[in-house]
């Protein structure tokens, strides 16, 4: 994920949040088990605004990234 443009803090991140937030995105609804950290990260590109968050766990990652188009 690129690094975002400018330090803000909307509100403290949870990683019990965060992995509630990316296990709704999932299709598949698998559960993510052993989550360790989490990540998150915005940036702006060709007229949209992207967030992406992240999970890592022993197992894997799960990302889930969402799209906005600038005004």
């Amino acid at each position: 994920m690129p690094a975002m443009k400018a330090q803000r803090v909307n509100g403290i991140l949870k990683l019990e949040d965060t992995v509630k937030y990316v296990h709704s995105t999932m299709s598949n609804r698998k559960k993510i088990s052993q989550p360790q950290v989490q990540f998150s990260s915005d940036w702006e590109t060709n007229g949209y605004t992207f967030r992406a968050a992240l999970v890592r766990t022993a197992h894997g990652d799960y990302l889930a990234i969402e799209q906005y188009r600038n005004k």
